[in-house]
């Protein structure tokens, strides 16, 4: 049996985070609102710099 498997991207796309909004919330409200720029289940992810070198991903994820 022969299976072709789509995989998806390994990237991730770089999103403001606006002042005020919990990172958790921010995520919600893009996947909620169908954001283009991380609604693709292939790819990329979201990812907000929370500064001080953490980061938040967030989005789809293929299997």
């Amino acid at each position: 049996m022969l299976y072709h498997i789509k995989r998806g991207h390994t990237k991730f796309t770089m999103v403001d985070l606006p002042p005020g909004i919990e990172p958790a919330d921010y995520a919600r409200l893009l996947t909620d609102k169908q954001d283009p720029r991380i609604d693709d289940k292939w790819g990329p992810a979201g990812c907000l710099d929370l500064g001080g070198g953490e980061y938040y991903f967030f989005g789809w994820a293929s299997t």
